[in-house]
């Protein structure tokens, strides 16, 4: 009687070396451990890869700088907002409120304290709440609009929304449409996901982990000098601080227009039919 199955034979990519058979190394093994993050990273920034690693570590760094650098502000922004909203109806920009509101006694003072106790207005944990509620379900219009359209398109179209209403937002004098379109811009965080997936589909198989991982610990990098830039800027240059990463957020999404093809097309039913499997 024959066997069911076949052997069947894995054969490793075009660009994967082929490992050779080694002894058990008796060496240091801190050395042995360089050594392997060394073949790993070192691929990434030779003249193959260097390109697809510069351009998405990049786009990952813009992002995070702006998605969570400045949503780190974001609750102080819109409650300097929210005090102006309460005792002024003159229309004014967002950085002429944050400069307002701080020249201005806007502020509630201890007589028994020397400094300044700041007034958190309960509207603020309501538009804070929106802004959860309105990423969650953007989440789910992304994974539909990647299906239909594809990542790099996606990706352009989410940062070129998001920075252009980052620039709306800190041009118009109406605070409320300003706080929304805000929130819009803070929404970039959404293309993480999707700027990690062409990050797995443009490298081949034994460098992607080691691509993403480089890609986000840049982003992150982002985050941390985001939020610093943005606290020693926000009120004594508002304009710059906010509006350079709106403007970068289109710069991001005009470079991932620039991110190479997949070098590999997805296996299809017909494929395997042809191959017998």
């Amino acid at each position: 009687m024959e066997p069911a199955f076949q052997d069947i034979f894995l054969l490793p990519d075009a660009d994967t070396p082929v490992a050779k058979k080694q002894g058990i190394e008796k060496g240091n093994i801190l050395v042995s451990i360089m050594k392997s993050m060394w073949k790993q990273t070192a691929p990434l920034f030779m003249r193959e890869h260097i390109r697809k690693t510069f351009l998405s570590s990049l786009i990952l760094y813009i992002i995070f700088f702006s998605a969570h650098g400045i949503y780190m502000w974001f609750p102080y922004i819109l409650n300097l907002t929210m005090q102006y909203t309460e005792k002024s109806s003159e229309p004014e920009s967002l950085c002429n409120i944050i400069k307002i509101t701080q020249s201005a006694n806007f502020t509630v003072t201890n007589e028994n304290d020397e400094g300044c106790v700041m007034h958190l207005e309960i509207s603020t944990y309501k538009h804070t709440l929106v802004l959860e509620f309105i990423y969650a379900s953007l989440l789910s219009v992304v994974m539909y609009a990647i299906s239909k359209f594809g990542r790099k398109p996606v990706l352009f179209a989410i940062l070129f929304i998001c920075g252009a209403c980052g620039v709306v937002a800190f041009s118009i004098k109406v605070p409320l449409l300003a706080i929304y379109l805000f929130v819009v811009t803070l929404c970039c965080g959404l293309c993480i996901t999707v700027v990690n997936a062409i990050v797995v589909e443009i490298f081949p198989t034994n460098l992607r982990a080691m691509a993403v991982c480089i890609s986000l610990m840049i982003g992150r990098i982002g985050s941390v000098t985001g939020s610093s830039i943005l606290g020693a800027l926000i009120e004594t240059h508002c304009e710059w601080a906010l509006f350079s990463p709106s403007v970068a957020l289109i710069v991001a999404g005009i470079l991932g227009l620039f991110l190479p093809k997949a070098n590999h097309a997805p296996r299809t039913a017909k494929d395997d039919v042809e191959n017998g499997m």
